[in-house]
Order: C-alpha cells, then structure tokens, then sequence
C-alpha cells in the first residue's frame, strides 16, 4: 500500500523502492518487482497506472476498492479514447481545414483507431455513453452522464 500511496503522490522513486522492498519480503508476489521497475521507467505515465490499478483489482477483496479500480480504469481507457479521437480530429480539420460537423463525418476513422460507436457514428466511452463533439474547439468531451471519473 505504501508505494501505491507514493505514486498517487507523485514520489515515484519513493515508491519504486517501497515496491522493490514489497518484493523482498517472503512470500510476496512477483508482480511487486516488476512494479518498481515500470514506475521507475514510466514514473506517473498511464501504462503504470493501468498496472497499479490492474493489480489492485486483481488482489482487492473488498468490492468497494475493486469499483474503486475499475473506475479507474475506465478512466484510463477513456485519456487513450479521447487521445484516438482528438487525432482523427486533428487529420480530419488538416484535410477539410474545419472540425467536422458531427461524428458521422469521422466514423470510417473512429472505428479504424479501434473506437466502439454507436448506430449514429458517435463514439462511445468505456460506459457506454457517447463523447460530446465540442466542435467550437474541435475537441471531444466526456458526457456529463457519463460513468467515467472527469477527475
């Protein structure tokens, strides 16, 4: 729990070190080790993140911390959706020189960058609620209803 505790606060080495002691102890799980590596190579990227929450699913017996981690997750997957989204923004305005008018103008490349959409082209968060268009900005949105943690 320590080196979760420090990565959350943004002490990576801190936290490498508190899993690389973890993976010491006997009986510890391997995982522990190759956690203190990937936060020292990745420290507060998102590949670390989805590990640490991954792994904290994986081991939580108790059902809150379990939702707690796939919120999280879902969260993670959602910063790599809208990541996917905004490039084929970016392509899209390069090559008509405005944002689309709606998503159907991007369903062809949406669905090419592995993104679910729905019957009306619009692509979906990892809860199954549709990205808000922000065409004043040519930017994507979660949707206010939406399931996925905003922060």
């Amino acid at each position: 729990h320590l080196g979760y505790i420090n990565w959350r606060a943004g002490r990576y080495g801190e936290a490498a070190e508190a899993y690389r002691a973890g993976s010491r102890i006997a009986g510890a799980p391997p995982w522990l080790a190759a956690m203190a590596a990937q936060i020292e190579l990745d420290g507060g990227g998102r590949a670390v993140a989805r590990e640490v929450y991954k792994r904290m699913y994986d081991d939580a017996t108790d059902q809150q911390l379990k939702l707690l981690a796939l919120r999280r997750l879902a969260q993670i997957e959602s910063l790599d959706e809208r990541d996917r989204i905004r490039a084929a923004l970016s392509d899209f305005r390069a090559r008509a020189g405005r944002c689309p008018a709606g998503w159907r103008e991007l369903t062809a490349p949406l669905r090419a960058a592995g993104l679910k959409t729905d019957a009306a082209g619009s692509p979906l968060d990892p809860a199954g609620f549709p990205y808000v268009l922000d065409a004043s900005n040519c930017d994507v949105q979660l949707d206010q209803r939406s399931e996925v943690p905003k922060k």
